[in-house]
């Protein structure tokens, strides 16, 4: 029993010695491989992210009559641990507008970013949408929205008297019905006609306090251009006193383009670009045919699609992001075979920015985020 004691005894020691060797010899590279890594930026440690949060990415205005403008602040966090960046804010509607915002928020940091909606802009049950860009690489592109009903006063259906293009020499007539949402009675009156020959008004009251007609004719021979009215009238509502409605109508020439200018939207550099169509059309009865389309920028690229031969031509023109019309003037020069309506100048103009035009709506980009 003694050896066998002995022997283990033995095995025991053996085994204390192999574990410290192994321990030592641990520490030893251990030792050497944290003399010999780089420090510093040599070896930098993975850098921070910031995240955009919002509490309450929709808001409800409930239902209002339509007038007032109403504004909504949205809280908006920077959940992350590095400076959250907002690079733009792209308004879909022009119903909206966008207040005092933060450029940038530290980490941990709330910012307030208010909006305005304007109720004269949005008729009935509405929902607009907001876009917010920031340097979020995981929702690069955060979703807002207002939303709820603008109640109207005073019903105007259609919104206005529009002709569109005018041809022949008959008079056109359309009819605008005005209905009274109020409980108290409606009162229209004319509030000063427009002094347009080629339009004819009339008013009528089809059920008392409640539903009138206006009806809006055109007045032969027209005159090639665009006609235009503005038709104001009174009301006995001190909430809504007055209302407007608009008559339009376009009569082509013989040879005819439109549009007849191109407002250019002012883009930012992640858009990309903007696309204006525009159609010539022969009314009359010798063939026409346009041959070429002039840029005043080489950036700015042309197509002619032949729709009819000799007969309508539409024309795609491409705008590169960033362009904006010099204001000493710009044109696209549109040129055909006609010896009599050879050139047809169609200036550009600076429009809104893109942010501030309607937009399709997109959802929130997510990406996946990567391990902190």
């Amino acid at each position: 029993m003694r050896n066998n004691a002995m022997r283990a005894i033995g095995t025991r020691r053996g085994t204390l010695a192999t574990l410290a060797f192994i321990l030592l010899a641990g520490m030893t590279i251990a030792a050497f491989a944290q003399d010999a890594a780089p420090s510093g930026s040599d070896n930098p440690q993975p850098a921070g992210q910031p995240v955009i949060q919002v509490d309450n990415a929709e808001h409800d205005f409930g239902s209002v009559w339509a007038g007032p403008k109403l504004t909504h602040t949205f809280k908006i966090t920077n959940a992350g641990t590095a400076p959250l960046k907002i690079l733009s804010i792209k308004l879909t509607c022009d119903c909206t507008e966008a207040a005092k915002t933060p450029e940038s928020l530290a980490p941990g940091e709330t910012g307030d970013f208010p909006f305005v909606l304007d109720t004269k802009k949005v008729r009935n049950v509405y929902r607009r949408t907001i876009l917010i860009l920031s340097n979020d690489p995981v929702t690069p592109t955060l979703q807002l929205a207002v939303k709820g009903e603008s109640k109207q006063r005073i019903k105007i259906e259609p919104a206005g008297a529009y002709f569109g293009i005018l041809s022949g020499s008959e008079p056109q007539t359309r009819v605008i019905r005005i209905t009274n949402n109020m409980d108290a009675p409606l009162k229209l009156t004319f509030g000063g006609l427009p002094a347009n020959a080629q339009f004819a008004f009339e008013l009528q009251e089809t059920t008392p306090g409640k539903q009138y007609e206006l009806r809006v004719a055109t007045v032969p021979p027209y005159t090639p251009g665009e006609l235009q009215a503005l038709i104001g009238l009174r009301t006995n509502l001190a909430e809504e006193p007055a209302i407007s409605i608009r008559a339009y109508a376009r009569v082509p020439d013989r040879v005819d383009v439109v549009p007849t200018m191109i407002l250019v939207p002012k883009t930012e550099a992640e858009d990309k670009g903007h696309t204006t169509l525009m159609r010539l059309t022969n009314y009359g009865t010798p063939p026409v045919k346009l041959v070429e389309v002039v840029t005043p920028n080489p950036a700015i690229t042309s197509t002619i699609i032949e729709n009819e031969a000799n007969k309508q031509y539409t024309v795609r023109v491409e705008f590169p992001a960033g362009y904006v019309p010099p204001e000493t003037g710009a044109a696209i020069t549109l040129r055909t075979d006609d010896a009599e309506k050879s050139t047809f100048e169609i200036p550009l103009k600076p429009g809104a920015t893109r942010s501030q035009r309607p937009v399709a709506t997109q959802p929130t980009v997510r990406k996946q985020r990567p391990a902190m």
